[in-house]
Order: structure tokens, then sequence, then C-alpha cells
């Protein structure tokens, strides 16, 4: 089966950090208000794990995530 790829454009960190807690049952917190409007384009395959994504995140926008227990944390 092939993988598909989810498009966003001109999607805000907000709003996609808000797509992958739900997609992924994880708790995604943002520390700095002002990477909530953060605007870029991103592409994602189906088959990628969270950490994956934000890997790919931090190389598109200048963030630092941290996994702490159960949640993940932008700066």
């Amino acid at each position: 089966m092939p993988t598909s790829d989810i498009e966003y454009d001109n999607i805000t960190l907000q709003e996609l950090m808000t797509k992958l807690s739900r997609r992924f049952n994880a708790n995604i917190i943002i520390r700095n208000p002002k990477l909530n409007d953060q605007r870029f384009n991103i592409s994602l395959r189906n088959d990628e794990t969270l950490d994956q994504i934000l890997k790919a995140i931090q190389k598109i926008i200048p963030v630092n995530v941290q996994k702490e227990n159960q949640k993940y944390i932008i700066n």
C-alpha cells in the first residue's frame, strides 16, 4: 500500500501542533507564545513518527523540542 502525503501550506505552528497532538494522542506544548503564529509549509507522510516530524520541523524553523515524560516541549 503506498504511503500518502499530507500537505499543509501556510499553516501556523500552533495549528500543526494541534493536529499532531490529535493524530498521535500526544501532549505538545509551545512554551514561547511568539512561535504560535510562525507560518510554514510542510509535507508529512502517514508513516512518519511524531519524533521524525518534530525533528524535521526543527530544520524548517528555529525551535528546540524536548521530550519530558509524555510531553513534548517546544521552545
